[in-house]
């Protein structure tokens, strides 16, 4: 039985998803489409990797970000202020932080779970050459830590909500310095191993799926409980009158 207090999270989750329900949907069908068309003119991984990669961490990294209509979406509030107006509404009514806080991370939470689900769901049943390559249990396991990378990406995604004072400046900096050591990244790691992304995740699944998945589940906790402490101590020094 939940407790009041998640009772009125999940009231704020339903309501929040039927007010960007259509931009939601849009989203859905667009990955739809777009998983389908990889699933079935995918012939070799090893020549088609990198398409492959970027369209599922896309789908992971932005996907969450695209589905949100302006006034749940994050933006430039005030001065160098930047969140979410509904957020920002929510934090002035009586609701407590508590409710707030897990009604964040239930929602992008059950939105990434949902976003997964289909696309991997649709990417098996529609890839003759994942069904040959792969076992089903093997497939299986590829999906657990698949969603759990979701799972981590998201909670930054709900933290985010809570609001932070950020200089363009720094905002441009970050993004540099982020996407910039992502792409080093990438071209280091397709220069130095002969699978992709996925591959390595397909690979982990296959020869160390227990490992693999010790090891994503203590990752997701620890990542779930370090936003949780970054978002409690922002509501505690962001005034959001």
């Amino acid at each position: 039985m939940m407790n009041q207090s998640w009772r009125d999270a999940w009231w704020l989750v339903k309501f929040e998803f039927n007010k960007t329900k259509w931009s939601f949907l849009l989203l859905t069908l667009v990955l739809v489409v777009l998983t389908m068309m990889f699933a079935t003119t995918l012939t070799d991984y090893q020549e088609d990797k990198v398409f492959i990669d970027l369209f599922f961490l896309g789908a992971v990294t932005m996907a969450p970000f695209m589905g949100r209509t302006k006034n749940f979406s994050l933006n430039r509030l005030y001065g160098d202020f930047w969140g979410s107006p509904y957020f920002n509404f929510l934090k002035q009514t009586p609701v407590s932080e508590k409710v707030l806080l897990r009604s964040r991370f239930l929602l992008f939470g059950c939105q990434s779970i949902l976003l997964n689900f289909i696309i991997l769901t649709l990417f098996y049943a529609f890839s003759t050459l994942v069904r040959e390559s792969y076992s089903l249990q093997t497939y299986l396991i590829f999906s657990i830590l698949w969603m759990i990378v979701g799972l981590i990406t998201s909670s930054s995604i709900a933290a985010a909500e809570f609001g932070s004072e950020m200089r363009m400046w720094k905002i441009v900096f970050y993004c540099i310095v982020f996407y910039g050591g992502l792409f080093t990244s990438a071209v280091l790691y397709y220069h130095y191993t002969e699978f992709g992304v996925l591959g390595g995740f397909f690979y982990l699944s296959e020869h160390a799926p227990l490992m693999a998945l010790l090891i994503g589940i203590v990752l997701l906790i620890m990542n779930f409980v370090g936003w949780k402490i970054y978002s409690v101590k922002i509501m505690h020094t962001v005034n959001y009158l």
